[in-house]
């Protein structure tokens, strides 16, 4: 999953709402 790596913080805000919620919370690999 590369494409994580890409996303800006502010894109986050944009598509953490939706995304399913199991995938709320980003894993620790993402970090």
């Amino acid at each position: 999953m590369g494409y994580s790596s890409s996303l800006s913080d502010q894109e986050w805000e944009i598509i953490e709402p939706l995304l399913p919620k199991k995938k709320k919370t980003k894993p620790p690999t993402w970090t």
